[in-house]
């Protein structure tokens, strides 16, 4: 990692952390936005308005905690993708890989030796289409309106407001779905986010109603994939995300099977 540009240095706070005590995944998807502007900025490429990512995929490796002092380093991965690296006492805590856009900006190369922790895993061939209209199984969540203070500098709704809107509607999902945590209390099986890909679809302006349909799409041995549809009161898709989880023994802090009514709850679509 010396050979790697750092971009962005981090420190995990309190108040950024969840009711499990562990560093919400919203400030992981911020310190990645921000690494980006800080790489753009170090280029001279810094473009008032210009648009975001076409598509962002996260991989999560390490739980992070209050007073935990993060670094990112920025490189090209194969393919001219742009990828982050964040590190926690020196190991490897998250990984982020994005659309490097029209002017690639002058990185080292990812090391091979990270290319197994960086590249996707779990959410590999699967590309989720934002569907028409929602389905009977489908889970929605009313997210309520966009803030003046979530757009960026090109109107569009930030990153970080649609991954806390995400963050939202997935647990809302998981409530329908009957994983809630008396569930979790009572089996000992919790469950614990490894990847996430994001794909911006439309702007959407101050003052509009934002909602979320989430869906199980995959159901396997130990994990799962949810497809989550941002948009509109009006229907417009906003953003879709994907999101591969995996259940977790909570006592041994393992991988686990995953409980039966995920499997029950996968889309037939």
């Amino acid at each position: 990692m010396t050979a790697v540009r750092p971009t962005l240095h981090v420190r995990v706070e309190s108040w950024e952390c969840d009711f499990n005590g562990h560093w919400n995944t919203r400030f992981y998807c911020r310190s990645f936005d921000a690494a980006r502007s800080v790489l753009e900025a170090q280029e001279g490429q810094v473009r008032p308005g210009a648009p975001p990512p076409g598509w962002r995929h996260l991989r999560f490796h390490r739980e992070l905690k209050e007073g935990d002092a993060l670094e990112i380093r920025s490189c090209l991965a194969e393919g001219g993708a742009v990828a982050h690296v964040m590190v926690c006492e020196g190991r490897v805590a998250a990984t982020a890989l994005e659309e490097a856009g029209p002017h690639v900006p002058d990185l080292p190369d990812l090391p091979r030796d990270l290319e197994g922790l960086v590249l996707s895993r779990g959410l590999a061939g699967i590309e989720v289409a934002p569907w028409q209209v929602a389905q009977s199984g489908d889970s929605p969540a009313e997210l309520g309106p966009v803030r003046r203070d979530e757009l960026g500098e090109d109107g569009t709704l930030c990153f970080e407001a649609q991954i806390a809107r995400l963050a939202t509607g997935s647990h809302q999902h998981m409530e329908d779905v009957g994983f809630r945590r008396e569930t979790v209390r009572k089996t000992g099986i919790g469950r614990m986010l490894v990847e996430l890909r994001h794909r911006p679809l439309s702007s959407c302006g101050a003052g509009e109603l934002l909602r979320m349909e989430s869906r199980i799409v995959q159901a396997g041995g130990k994990s799962w994939i949810s497809a989550h549809l941002l948009r509109t009161a009006s229907g417009r898709p906003v953003a879709i995300c994907e999101t591969c989880l995996l259940a977790v023994d909570m006592k041994e802090r393992r991988a686990a099977a995953v409980p039966e009514m995920i499997h029950a709850a996968v889309s037939a679509d």
